[in-house]
Order: C-alpha cells, then sequence, then structure tokens
C-alpha cells in the first residue's frame, strides 16, 4: 500500500485530491486492549476534507478491491494502479467541487453566533415563572421558598 501511496501521490496532489493510508503496521496497547491496525486502506479525498471521501482502496494481497466509492457499480471490484489514476483525474472537477461548497459553508454568517440583534432579543425576555413548591418549601433550590422565580428567554434560571 506504500509503494501505491508514493506512485498516485503527484497524481492525487496535482488534482485537488489528498490520500493517506488508515492504520500502520503496528500494535499498540491502550487500557489493556491491544489493537493491531494493518494499514490496507487507502482514503483519497478533496484537500481539506477529509469527511467527504471521494475513493477508498483496500489491498487485497498485491491486488486493489474499491472499499467504499460513491459510484455504488465499482464497490468490491479489483482495479489497477493506472485506473486508479484515471479515477483521480476523472474526478477532479468533483473535488474542486466539494472544496467550493466547504469553503463556501465555512463562510456562511452562523445565526445564532454571529447575529448580536437576535441574542439580544432572547436574553433579554426575562419572565418571572410561579415554582412547583409554590412557595412552601423553605429549601427550594429554584425560588428559595419565595413561590416565584426568574428566567431568560433561553429557559434558564437567573
Amino acid at each position: 500500500m506504500q509503494v501505491l501511496l508514493k506512485n498516485i501521490k503527484p497524481c492525487v496532489d496535482a488534482n485537488n485530491m489528498e490520500a493517506f493510508i488508515i492504520g500502520s503496521d503496528t500494535h499498540y496497547d491502550e487500557k489493556h486492549e491491544t489493537f493491531c491496525t494493518d494499514g490496507r486502506l487507502l482514503k483519497i479525498y478533496p484537500r481539506g476534507v477529509r469527511t467527504r471521501t471521494i475513493l477508498q482502496i483496500e489491498a487485497c494481497g498485491s491486488k486493489f478491491k474499491v472499499y467504499n466509492n460513491r459510484d455504488s457499480k465499482l464497490d468490491g471490484k479489483f482495479i489497477t494502479e493506472q485506473e486508479i489514476v484515471n479515477f483521480i483525474i476523472t474526478n477532479n472537477e468533483l473535488a474542486q467541487k466539494i472544496i467550493d461548497e466547504d469553503n463556501a459553508k465555512k463562510n456562511q454568517p452562523d445565526l445564532w453566533s454571529n447575529n448580536k440583534p437576535y441574542q439580544r432579543y432572547y436574553s433579554s425576555e426575562r419572565r418571572t415563572v410561579p415554582c412547583r413548591c409554590a412557595g412552601e418549601v423553605e429549601t427550594c433550590p429554584y425560588c428559595f421558598g419565595k413561590g416565584e422565580y426568574v428566567i431568560d428567554g433561553y429557559g434558564h434560571k437567573i
């Protein structure tokens, strides 16, 4: 798998994509459990968008098998290194489109974090609410025996 990654890396870099191998050939312990990650899975995804995998390839001996693909017709089929390179070149525009969508999503303003008027409206909306204890319990954590307490616009006790 390392040889495949080394061979396709220039093509991947030239076509707005990144590739990496999941796992390694090492064994390690965490909390008295032994894990073995054998590094047989190669992921190819648009540059900077790891959540949108375009192609996953599994090493099966000396052959390469499509593990997971956006096109379900290729799942489970064996492919050559040249077919992988052709796939990367063919999907260059798709990778660029995904990168552009991700950048647009990152630049889109968030209604709650960037829009102060909404925050001011809801936080300034304070109300007095009757307590369930009706003021009969002096050690009530909400009203401390008063029978009512104040909440903000989000419903939190003030």
